[in-house]
Formats: C-alpha cells, structure tokens, sequence
C-alpha cells in the first residue's frame, strides 16, 4: 500500500510537476474519485449508476479540454502528462484495494509504517544508485530545505486532521475535497505563482467540477428529488402496500 501510495502516487507526480504545472497536476489528481469508479468497475465489476457514469464521462471530458493547448492533442499525451495520470492511477489503485485487505486497525500508525518503509526504500535505493547524492544534501537551497519543512508539519496537520474527519464524518462529506482542492489550486497557481494558464481552462474547470460532483453527490440529489416528488411517493406508497 505504502509503495503504491507514496512512490507510484507521490512519486510519479513528484517527477510529472518538474515539467506540468503545479495547478495543472491537482486537477488532473482531482479526478481521483473518476478514476476510483473505473478501477472498481474493471476489477471488481461495481457497476456504477447513471449518474456516476454521465460524471466520469464529464470529468474525463473536463480534463481533456484543460490540458488542451489548442494546437494538437500532444500536450495531452505528453510524456510527463502521462505520469501525472499514471501517479493517479496508482493512488487510485491502492485506495480500492486498500479496503479489500486486512490494515492495520489504528490509522495513525498504519500510515505511519507506510511512510517509513517507503522512505527506507527510497534511501537505500538511492545510496544503492548512487551513493553519493545523500552527502550532496548539505548543497540544498534555502527554499528546499523551507519546502521540506513545510510539507512535514502542515502536511502532517493536515494528514491529521484528515483521519480525525474519518472517525466522525461520512465518507460523501469528506470526499468533497476533490470539488475545493482545485479552485486553490488554482488560484495558489496562477495569482501566487505566476504560471501560465491553459486556453481553455475555463471553459474546462466548469465541466470537470460539474462531473465530479455528479459523480459524488448525483445519486444522492437524484435520490432526494424523488422522494420529493408527489407522484413518486403514492407509486412508493402503493408498492409497499
């Protein structure tokens, strides 16, 4: 889990953002509930709704209109694009399996055991490759070493809080996040840090969020709308009786 996670996720975006923008990576990894529900559906036959379905349709096409360039569909299938969406395909992947197998019961020291196996790995596959880049961290920059510390302890804040909010809220609560992660994204990206904005980024945000939250909360509208109906209730009420 921890290798899927950390080194096919993580790592693969790591590597993927040396060449795609910061604001472009979180929204294709928004679409981590879109590719959840595709995972489930060819491994393990969970055949989503209507609704589901119509969102990951639209979510696939909202991603595709951002990362167009409106020259060619090159950009979309760049190298580097590619292991964006292979990192997210991996995260996805360990997050379906991941409750199809015995874990560890306390969230906190499963996760923890997961960072440090994997980190382990990464070390000593880095001093087997080459063992002299561990000696050349006395040459990170200022701003590196900021960043590390930075991820360790609001990442672990964040982290934090996450597996609290798993104890005492739903799962459709929490999963919003695919829907407020990418609007700061976003803005983190194009107003802080200066990058350049797709072509069509507009035009696409709209459709990516309408599909994930089809994806997300279709059902649960569709269910409630129903139920709200006069004619829907008295066919209820006579089956029922």
């Amino acid at each position: 889990m921890g290798c899927l996670l950390l080194i096919g996720g993580n790592g693969l975006v790591t590597v993927a953002e040396k060449r795609v923008d910061s604001y472009i990576a979180a929204l294709v990894i928004s679409s981590t509930p879109l590719a959840i529900a595709i995972i489930n559906r060819l491994l393990f036959g969970i055949r989503p709704s209507r609704m589901v379905a119509t969102g990951i349709a639209l979510g696939i096409g909202g991603i595709a209109i951002i990362l167009y360039d409106g020259r060619s569909l090159s950009g979309i299938f760049s190298f580097h694009i590619l292991l964006l969406i292979a990192g997210l395909a991996l995260w996805s992947l360990a997050t379906c399996i991941g409750h199809r197998i015995k874990n560890y019961p306390d969230v906190f020291v499963s996760s923890g055991l997961q960072m440090l196996i994997v980190g382990t790995i990464c070390l000593s596959g880095q001093a087997i490759l080459n063992p002299f880049s561990l000696i050349q961290l006395q040459f990170a920059s200022n701003a590196s070493i900021f960043s590390v510390l930075y991820l360790a302890i609001a990442g672990g804040i964040a982290f934090a809080a996450f597996n609290y909010l798993l104890l005492f809220e739903p799962a459709q609560r929490i999963s919003s996040y695919a829907l407020v992660n990418p609007a700061i994204a976003v803005f983190i990206g194009l107003i802080i840090g200066k990058e350049t904005p797709q072509p069509f980024l507009l035009l696409g945000l709209p459709v990516l969020f309408c599909g994930i939250g089809l994806l997300l909360y279709g059902d649960i509208i569709l269910k409630k709308a129903s139920s709200q109906n006069p004619v829907v209730r008295i066919q209820n009420s006579e089956l029922k009786n």
